[in-house]
C-alpha cells in the first residue's frame, strides 16, 4: 500500500521542489513514481523496467507532464509542485469512491451504498472526497451533492445519490486519470469527447417531465429545466475562469494577451457560462458566456458570429457540431451580427427562429459548449467585443476615443462590463465623469491618479444613469466590486497603460488616420489590434 505520510511531509515542510526535482534521488521520487502508477501513468513512467525508481529521470518528468496537462495545470514536468503533489494525493484518495459508484451503479445499489442520511456511512465518506475532487467543498455533504447537481443542470435535493448524478460524477472525475488507470468495463463510464452522431434528433434520448427534460446522446447527457408555453434552459457550469487557467497556450495561440486575458475572467464573474442555454425569451436561443442569440424578431443576432468564428479558427469542430446537422451560417454574417442557414435555408424568419427552441438545439449547443475549442473561440469573441466601441470614433467622450482615456486593465474591465449590459451608455458615462471631475484636457498626459479619481467618478454616474425606456444598469455597484476584488488580488491592474489587447502592435490604420499620425499625436493611447478598422465593426444595440 503507499505510504502516503512522507509526501504529507514534504508539503508540510515546503520542501516539494527541493526533493522532486529533475535528476535527482531520493526515496520522495520512489513515492512520486509510485502514487503516478496507481494513478495510471504507468507508461509514461516505463513502470514495467524502472518500477519505483528513486531517480527523477525524463520518465517521471512525463509523467509529470501528462498529469498536468489531463489535470489542467500547467507544468514542464522538470518540478512538481505543492499543488500538484495536493492533486495527486486527492486523486489517489478518490480511487475508492470511483470504484464504489462504478460498483453500485451496476449492482443498483446506490441508495444502500450512498446512505447520505449518515455522515458515518462509508459511501457517504467517499462522496465528500469526490466533491472535493471537483471543487465543491461543503460543510453539509447534501448542500454539496446539491450545488453539483446544480452546475451539471440536473435537480436533486441532495438527499440521495441518483444514477445520473453517479454517471456525471465518473465522467468528471476519470479524465483526471492517467490513460492506463481503468475502472470495471461496463456501459456506464462516459468516455472522452467524440462527434456526435448525424442524426439531428433519432440519436437522442429526449425525457419529459413536468418541470425538467433530460436530455442524453449515450455519451453526454443535461437536465434542462422547462418553460411555458416553449424553451429549456441551463445555467450551465463551466466556468470561463478556471478555462482560462487552464489553457493559456490554446488562448496565446489565438493572439490574446495575459492583460486581455485577465479583462475577460475578471467580467466573466457578472455573466455566464460557457455551456449556458436558454431557448424561452425572445431571443430564441441564447448561448455561452454573454449569452450571445439568434436575434429579435426577424432581425440578425451575435451567435451566427460566434459561429462563424468558430467556423473558420476550428473548421472539424464546426463540423462535427454543427454542419453534419444542417446548420451552418449565412455568408454575410459579419464580425458582431448575421443568420444561421439551416438545411441551406437562410434562418431569419421569426417562425424559421421558434424551432431552435427546441430541447434537441438546445442539446446540440450545449454539447459544444463542453468542446475546448468551442470554449476558446466564446473566450476570444467575448475580449473582441472591445472593437465595437473602445477605439470607435463614435464612442468618443469629449472628442477622445476611450482607448486614450481609459488605459489600465482594471479600466478596461468595468468599460466592458458597462458594453455587456448598457451598450450605448458606455461613452455617455465616461463623458459625464470627465467633465464632473474637470479631467478635460488630453488624457496623455494624465497619471495614474488622474484615471483612478476619473474611474471612481465613472462608477458613480454608471450606476444612476438611465435613458428611457431602459432602467439603469443592473447591479452596477456589485458588479463592480467584484472586478475590484481582482485587482486586490493581483489579478488585475489599475496602473495606466497596463491594458494591452494584442502582442504585435498594428502598423497599419487607415481609418480615421494613419497610425503612426495617431500614435504621434497619442502616444500613451492603448494601440488597436492588428488590422483593425472600426467599420469592421457594427455598434451593438440595447436587447433589453
Amino acid at each position: 500500500m503507499l505510504d502516503k505520510e512522507p509526501l504529507f511531509d514534504l508539503l508540510r515542510t515546503n520542501s516539494v521542489s527541493k526533493y522532486l526535482v529533475r535528476r535527482s534521488r531520493n526515496r520522495y521520487v520512489s513515492l512520486l513514481r509510485e502514487l503516478l502508477n496507481e494513478l495510471g501513468y504507468g507508461k509514461e513512467l516505463n513502470w514495467s523496467r524502472l518500477g519505483a525508481d528513486t531517480f527523477f529521470g525524463e520518465e517521471t518528468a512525463a509523467a509529470l507532464r501528462s498529469f498536468a496537462s489531463r489535470n489542467r495545470m500547467q507544468n514542464d514536468g522538470l518540478t512538481a509542485t505543492p499543488e500538484m503533489v495536493i492533486r495527486m494525493l486527492m486523486r489517489f484518495d478518490a480511487v475508492d469512491g470511483l470504484k464504489l459508484l462504478q460498483r453500485s451503479q451496476q449492482n443498483q445499489q446506490l441508495g444502500l451504498a450512498f446512505n447520505l442520511a449518515d455522515p458515518n456511512n462509508f459511501g457517504a465518506q467517499q462522496l465528500r472526497l469526490l466533491l472535493e475532487n471537483l471543487g465543491i467543498y461543503e460543510e453539509r455533504l447534501q448542500n454539496g451533492l446539491r450545488a453539483y447537481a446544480q452546475q451539471k443542470g440536473m435537480y436533486n435535493d441532495g438527499k440521495q445519490m441518483t444514477d445520473p448524478l453517479a454517471r456525471a460524477l465518473v465522467a468528471d472525475l476519470l479524465p483526471g486519470y492517467g490513460p492506463e488507470f481503468v475502472l470495471p468495463a461496463n456501459d456506464i463510464v462516459s468516455t472522452p469527447v467524440t462527434p456526435l452522431p448525424s442524426t439531428p434528433s433519432g440519436a437522442l434520448e429526449i425525457v419529459v417531465s413536468t418541470n425538467t427534460v433530460m436530455v442524453s446522446d449515450g455519451l453526454k447527457q443535461i437536465q434542462f429545466r422547462r418553460h411555458t408555453p416553449a424553451g429549456v434552459s441551463t445555467p450551465g457550469y463551466l466556468s470561463i475562469e478556471k478555462f482560462v487557467l487552464a489553457n493559456q497556450d490554446k488562448l496565446h495561440d489565438l493572439n490574446l494577451t495575459q492583460s486581455a486575458l485577465a479583462i475577460i475572467t475578471a467580467v466573466a464573474q457578472n455573466e455566464g457560462h460557457l455551456d449556458g442555454i436558454n431557448t424561452y425569451d425572445q431571443g430564441y436561443l441564447s448561448f455561452g458566456v454573454y449569452q450571445w442569440t439568434l436575434g429579435k424578431a426577424e432581425k440578425g443576432g451575435e451567435l451566427p458570429a460566434l459561429l462563424k468564428k468558430i467556423k473558420t479558427l476550428y473548421p472539424a469542430t464546426f463540423k462535427a457540431f454543427f454542419t453534419d446537422y444542417g446548420l451552418d451560417v449565412s455568408e454575410d454574417t459579419n464580425t458582431t451580427y448575421g443568420f444561421l442557414t439551416y438545411n441551406n435555408e437562410l434562418v431569419s424568419a421569426a417562425y424559421l427562429k421558434d424551432q431552435f427552441r427546441e430541447p434537441t438545439w438546445a442539446f446540440r449547443f450545449w454539447r459544444a459548449g463542453q468542446e475546448a475549442n468551442v470554449q476558446a473561440v466564446q473566450v476570444e469573441h467575448a475580449i473582441s467585443r472591445l472593437n465595437n466601441f473602445y477605439w470607435k470614433p463614435n464612442y468618443a467622450a469629449l472628442g477622445f476615443t476611450l482607448n486614450q482615456v481609459i488605459t489600465s486593465s482594471y479600466g478596461v474591465a468595468l468599460l466592458l462590463d458597462n458594453h455587456v449590459n448598457r451598450p450605448a451608455w458606455v461613452a455617455k458615462c465616461v463623458t459625464q465623469a470627465m467633465t464632473d471631475t474637470g479631467l478635460t484636457t488630453n488624457p496623455d498626459l494624465w497619471t495614474d491618479a488622474e484615471e483612478q479619481r476619473l474611474i471612481q467618478a465613472y462608477l458613480a454616474i454608471r450606476e444612476v444613469y438611465r435613458e428611457e425606456p431602459y432602467q439603469a444598469m443592473s447591479e452596477s455597484r456589485r458588479r463592480a466590486d467584484k472586478i475590484y476584488n481582482k485587482v486586490r488580488e493581483g489579478k488585475l491592474s489599475d496602473r495606466r497603460g497596463s491594458f494591452q489587447m494584442r502582442e504585435v502592435a498594428l502598423r497599419s490604420y487607415n481609418y480615421p488616420e494613419a497610425y503612426d499620425a495617431l500614435v504621434a499625436k497619442t502616444p500613451n493611447a492603448v494601440p488597436p489590434p492588428v488590422f483593425y478598422d472600426p467599420k469592421d465593426y457594427p455598434d451593438i444595440e440595447m436587447e433589453d
